[in-house]
């Protein structure tokens, strides 16, 4: 019984210790002066075209700790000022992106984002969508309130049955010229 005791509190010794250890994956720690563990750093070997975008994946960066670029998924530039996405290919694993209320007009280097499921494009200014069609996991694309997209972007026949797009008004009507009778 004891000895069954024994093993029980150094178990949970050694559970607090890596429990307690992993909340500190950010800090270095020493033991007697000699570094015994010193964590990642920071990914930092990108470089994208307009700064707003830059400062934003910092951000993202900084906030969820990644130390590669396949780590970032998700990434929220909204409401950024953004005028080019030029660079952001560097995060091939990004699958959920959010761009709306920027100034964007080329989503060329969205080609490289094979893995992107969920595409927020609302409020740009924005003709076409470029490669975005043609993305094999895309699910959702909202373009709500790009005033200026040709409808024939989103035309049924020009995307694959598993999309889903969230359009913007101008092209609803155009789709349904006599409304809902």
């Amino acid at each position: 019984m004891r000895s069954q005791l024994s093993h029980y509190f150094r178990c949970s010794a050694a559970a607090a210790l890596a429990i307690g250890l992993s909340a500190c994956s950010d800090y270095r720690l020493t033991v007697n002066e000699k570094t015994v563990y010193t964590p990642d750093p920071l990914f930092t070997a990108f470089e994208v075209v307009d700064e707003n975008l830059k400062n934003c994946i910092i951000q993202r960066i900084e906030d969820q700790t990644i130390t590669a670029a396949g780590q970032l998924k998700e990434l929220n530039c909204s409401h950024g000022n953004i005028t080019s996405l030029v660079g952001i290919g560097t995060f091939r694993g990004l699958q959920r992106v959010k761009l709306s209320n920027n100034k964007l007009d080329d989503l060329t280097p969205l080609a490289q984002l094979t893995q992107l499921e969920v595409l927020d494009l609302e409020d740009n200014p924005l003709r076409e969508l470029g490669p975005v069609p043609g993305l094999p996991r895309l699910s959702l694309l909202n373009v709500i309130g790009n005033q200026q997209l040709r409808c024939s972007e989103i035309e049924p026949e020009r995307l694959s049955p598993l999309l889903r797009v969230e359009a913007p008004e101008h092209c609803k009507r155009q789709a349904n010229p006599g409304g809902d009778r």
